[in-house]
């Protein structure tokens, strides 16, 4: 399993950082895209338009801002092979607008949008070429926000790019996991995280030690944020003892 940082920045991207988008190559044939913030789905890596499945996390438009720029690039390719994605229902109406945005105001016939209400984790699609099962949590965020874990025998790979800490069903969802794709949007503040719905490192690494998994990759981060990374990384250690990784556009993972 190989995953890929598209987009990697908080609300406030750079030239370095556009928003958040993963793109995992589960073996077998199957790819899979876990939200659309990215606007190299515009014109990055070609291998992503074959893509059946994106996941999104919630309706924020950093992360579902360009599903409607790949959805045109399919489409003008003739597509005919269903583009399911998975959603929090209450995202539905933004994804059918920016697709429209993209689209001559219409939903093209090969996109297919299944919502669900994430609660619990249980298991929402299986990947058959790939033996991937996927689960889907929710995340602590200021609106309804899945979190997604790909599952392939005793390989499993959290992202939650969004969530304020300690969060039950997160670390359900995590526990004993091979890494973890952890929001650290804010350097500091506690209380403003928490309030917020999003994360310091500190939490971050609390989180990572809670539920025991082996590396941490701290996601949606503003570059204003990282003039001192190796401050970032000292806070998550200050909790977790495993890997820990700053997530960064076109970084890819091996797992």
């Amino acid at each position: 399993m190989q995953v890929t940082v598209l987009g990697s920045s908080s609300f406030f991207p750079s030239l370095r950082r556009s928003w958040t988008s993963l793109f995992l190559n589960l073996g077998g044939g199957d790819a899979v895209l876990v939200d659309a913030g990215s606007w190299r789905l515009m014109t990055f890596r070609a291998d992503i338009l074959h893509t059946n499945r994106v996941y999104i996390t919630h309706n924020h438009p950093d992360h579902t801002g360009f599903i409607g720029a790949l959805v045109r690039r399919m489409r003008r390719q003739n597509r005919t092979r269903p583009l399911t994605i998975f959603c929090p229902t209450d995202t539905v109406q933004r994804l059918h607008h920016f697709i429209r945005i993209f689209n001559h105001n219409k939903i093209p016939l090969f996109v297919q949008i299944h919502p669900f209400t994430p609660d619990i984790p249980r298991t929402i699609d299986h990947l058959s070429s790939s033996q991937t099962e996927v689960k889907a949590a929710a995340a602590c965020h200021t609106t309804l926000t899945a979190a997604y874990a790909f599952c392939q025998g005793d390989k499993r790979i959290i992202i939650s790019p969004d969530t304020g800490p300690r969060c039950p069903t997160l670390l359900t969802l995590a526990r004993g996991a091979n890494a973890w794709f952890h929001d650290c949007t804010f350097a500091t503040g506690r209380l403003l995280s928490i309030r917020k719905g999003h994360s310091t490192p500190q939490n971050a690494g609390g989180d990572a030690a809670r539920a025991n998994v082996k590396a941490l990759i701290l996601i949606h981060i503003s570059g204003l944020r990282l003039r001192n990374p190796r401050a970032i990384v000292a806070a998550a250690r200050l909790h977790f003892n495993g890997e820990i990784y700053i997530a960064k556009d076109g970084m890819s993972f091996n797992f």
